[in-house]
């Protein structure tokens, strides 16, 4: 994965300037399993001209996409969560804010890693509609949850130092958010970058579910999918996932999901349920081998 593609600098909204507007909202399509993160496919122009609309402040590095939630786009850049409410733009130059801790009246540096270190933001936040929580995973493996109304944030500590890359797929499921998302150990020669960056402890990725993120109040839960990286292994994956999870359709009564990896040749797919009477426990469903290389 060519991840060292960043972005960076200023986020902005560009126009197209073409004959008639041609896309309308049948024509969206979902990216990492979030509808609110979406590109659009139009009829074939020819020779078009794209223009600024509006542009931030620079925000700092990313290799996100931008969410856009009730009229207000939420984007990971930099250290920070920025926010930029629609309704309350003046074009063409706008001020993005980051997200603080009212407490101490300063922004939160949510892609800082204990010890300091920045590392750049891979995964795109995914939104849960029912609850109103933006969850994001960071470059250092814990995933974060925030509440777009109430303004709190928690995170939950998964493995310190495995990256999480892809999207959390959010399964709302009796009453509550169950967060799917899934980490990778460290590419050869990312150890030191950035420096004093905190390492993976394995050589293998896992797949966690975890509950609770949406309640302030408690505790969050973790359980983790963890299998052998044998290929000859059906319930195994590879070494690296980076791909986001999607919904399936449930197994019986259990929601289910699928999720690619690429520590082997060729690649696999794994379909998981999560077992609702036992705690949400994933086990595999189904494993699906890819012939390319």
């Amino acid at each position: 994965m060519k991840w060292k593609q960043w972005t960076a600098g200023a986020l902005a909204l560009l126009m197209t300037v073409c004959s008639a507007p041609v896309a309308w909202s049948a024509d969206w399509i979902t990216k990492g399993g979030s509808p609110h993160r979406m590109s659009v496919v139009t009829d074939s122009q020819g020779l078009f001209e794209l223009t600024p609309y509006w542009e931030t402040q620079p925000l700092g590095e990313s290799a996100v996409q931008p969410a856009v939630i009730d009229g207000v786009v939420y984007h990971l850049s930099g250290d920070y969560l920025w926010y930029l409410d629609l309704d309350k733009i003046h074009p063409p130059q706008v001020q993005a804010t980051a997200v603080y801790d009212p407490a101490v009246g300063l922004p939160v540096p949510f892609n800082r890693a204990p010890g300091g270190s920045f590392i750049a933001p891979q995964s795109s936040p995914s939104y849960s509609p029912e609850t109103g929580i933006l969850y994001f995973g960071t470059g250092y493996g814990w995933l974060w949850a925030y509440h777009t109304r109430e303004r709190w944030y928690q995170p939950a500590r998964l493995e310190l130092g495995c990256p999480i890359v892809g999207s959390p797929l959010v399964i709302h499921d009796q009453g509550r958010d169950i967060v799917v998302v899934a980490d990778r150990p460290n590419y050869p020669g990312e150890e030191s970058r950035p420096e004093g960056r905190p390492l993976c402890a394995r050589t293998h990725g896992k797949i966690w579910v975890v509950q609770g993120l949406d309640d302030p109040a408690g505790t969050p839960r973790t359980i983790s999918y963890e299998a052998s990286t044998s290929k000859s292994d059906e319930s195994g994956f590879g070494g690296f996932i980076t791909p986001s999870a999607v919904m399936a359709p449930p197994h019986g009564n259990n929601p289910s999901f699928v999720i690619g990896t690429d520590g082997f040749e060729g690649g696999r797919a794994l379909r998981l349920a999560l077992d609702r009477d036992n705690d949400y426990r994933p086990y595999r469903v189904w494993t699906v081998d890819s012939t390319a290389g």
